[in-house]
């Protein structure tokens, strides 16, 4: 048997081959109070007697032994359920299930430390390693991996399941894209004044032309502009609102699946936009097509009074808006881009128009300045360098 000194506990192998740390919790009720841990090997245990001890002497409740990372984590779910968007919800169980559970799942989360937690970013980061489809993330989906499992972690330090947090601890990998160079993002990109002139002349006349003309012009995300309510509209004072988003929820995160309302991203997402003269005439137009769409449909329209629908008033299916967005590119003989370039495109087009970032940022609906700044800082660079140019012009006529 391998004692140690008085307070600190005992560690010793077991006859069955495993290991076992005791801490002396003193006396309650007339009864010596001691803990038990039990482990593969030494270390095992000395890690999760050494983090008992930290509680006990904090005055903490010292956490039942047995509760894996991976049973945590599904309790932990079903709390946090209701309190976050159906899509947030989504997002956090395919982050635990395919990431953090087959990595960490089976330690104890009394015993999680942070470096496990760093392993497992690594993990997560190196190509080599086994994993399901087998490909190396990203460093802003790591870092997202990470922030899941600080914010549960969080919850547990709370519940005084844990003394720490090991999440916070372990830093998250840095991450080297483009636009953290000064470049253009890689995986966006935006039109051009020209580009964006020949995209509307191309979908003019088109079913979903005030949907793209509204979302290019307002830097709509799509769930957004796919939400916007003919009440939310007001023609006589040039104003759109934004105070819903349609998503496509699946059974695992509802009752009831399929395209619904839900609120938006983020507070500062539900918003009130200035409503340019372009977008108003087009959904004057767009609103007499849909009201000859309703007659019609007869007694198979449905209204959702959305604004833009489909042929009997429901919501638009996103896949529909998408296709009908990749073709118009093809016909305008653009590259291929996403919808959500249009929102990038509008930040860009108004950037090059000297529009401040902080009026950028109360556009796009961004809960804090230092995103817009960082999306869109290659915009301002490649200003300063057109800057730059004239002034090299200037000095040298």
């Amino acid at each position: 048997m391998n004692r140690r000194g008085r307070g600190e506990g005992t560690i010793f192998k077991r006859a069955d081959g495993r290991w076992e740390a005791r801490l002396d919790l003193g006396w309650r009720n007339g009864k010596r109070q001691r803990k038990s841990f039990l482990g593969r090997t030494r270390q095992a245990v000395a890690r999760a007697l050494a983090v008992a001890k930290v509680r006990a002497d904090r005055g903490l409740p010292v956490p039942h032994d047995r509760q894996t990372v991976e049973q945590y984590l599904a309790r932990w779910l079903l709390t946090v359920r209701p309190n976050v968007r159906p899509r947030t919800f989504e997002s956090y169980e395919l982050t635990v299930r395919l990431h953090v559970v087959p990595a960490i799942g089976r330690i104890l989360l009394s015993q999680l430390t942070p470096n496990d937690v760093r392993v497992m970013l690594g993990e997560l980061g190196d190509r080599s390693a086994p994993r399901p489809n087998d490909r190396k993330l990203s460093a802003r989906t790591i870092s997202y991996v990470r922030t899941v499992l600080r914010i549960a972690l969080n919850q547990a330090v709370g519940d005084q399941l844990i003394a720490w947090n090991p999440a916070a601890i372990a830093k998250p990998p840095k991450e080297n894209s483009r636009a953290d160079r000064g470049g253009e993002p890689a995986n966006w990109r935006a039109f051009d004044q020209d580009e964006a002139q020949r995209f509307l002349a191309t979908i003019r006349g088109h079913r979903l032309e005030a949907l793209f003309i509204t979302a290019l012009a307002l830097g709509l995300r799509r769930g957004e502009a796919l939400g916007v309510r003919w009440q939310d509209v007001d023609f006589e004072n040039a104003t759109l609102r934004i105070e819903q988003s349609i998503q496509r929820l699946s059974r695992k995160i509802t009752d009831t699946p399929g395209l619904q309302a839900v609120a938006p991203k983020t507070p500062s997402a539900r918003r009130a936009l200035s409503m340019p003269a372009s977008v108003a005439r087009a959904l004057r137009t767009h609103r007499a097509r849909q009201a000859e769409e309703r007659l019609g449909a007869g007694t198979a329209w449905k209204d959702s009074g959305l604004v833009f629908t489909n042929y009997c008033g429901g919501p638009l299916e996103p896949n529909i808006v998408r296709n009908a967005f990749k073709k118009s590119l093809q016909a305008a003989g653009l590259v291929d881009m996403r919808f959500h370039d249009l929102r990038h495109s509008a930040a860009t087009l108004l950037l090059h128009e000297d529009v401040s970032l902080k009026v950028l940022q109360e556009l796009l609906g961004h809960s804090q300045f230092a995103l817009t700044a960082k999306v869109y800082a290659h915009v301002k660079r490649r200003a300063l360098d057109e800057a730059a140019q004239k002034m090299d012009r200037i000095l040298n006529a």
